[in-house]
């Protein structure tokens, strides 16, 4: 979380809290009508947060659940986010993606390219001659 961010909560909302060690989990802010903005977390990454700690993941987890996305300090409570499970999957596929991939599946759709273009020529050329 950026000092940016921070100043900007705060201003809208000088009672919101921020979960600390947690800043790459930090996704932004949001409210609900007629309540004050809160921080949001994505709680995958909060758990990986507390792997980078040295907890185990199974740890990390429960220490989380039960320590952190259970915990109710007031209005101010950041929320704790579950990314949709096919969201979750998108990402762990292309993160998966190996620079070798990557470049095979770019020259597989640069060639397609080309192959409808000159195509596409050879129609547009044969139709108006």
């Amino acid at each position: 979380m950026l000092d940016e961010d921070k100043e900007m909560l705060a201003e809208d909302n000088p009672e919101a809290l921020v979960a600390d060690g947690m800043e790459e989990a930090y996704i932004g802010f949001g409210h609900q009508y007629g309540n004050p903005p809160v921080a949001i977390y994505d709680s995958e990454k909060c758990v990986e947060a507390l792997v980078k700690e040295g907890l185990t993941y199974e740890e990390a987890q429960e220490w989380f659940d039960f320590n952190t996305a259970c915990a109710w300090v007031g209005e101010g409570t950041p929320i704790f986010m579950t990314r949709c499970l096919t969201k979750q999957t998108e990402s762990v596929v292309v993160d998966k993606i190996s620079p070798g991939h990557a470049l095979l599946v770019w020259t597989l759709v640069s060639l397609f390219l080309w192959a409808a273009l000159i195509g596409l020529s050879y129609i547009i050329a044969n139709t108006w001659l």
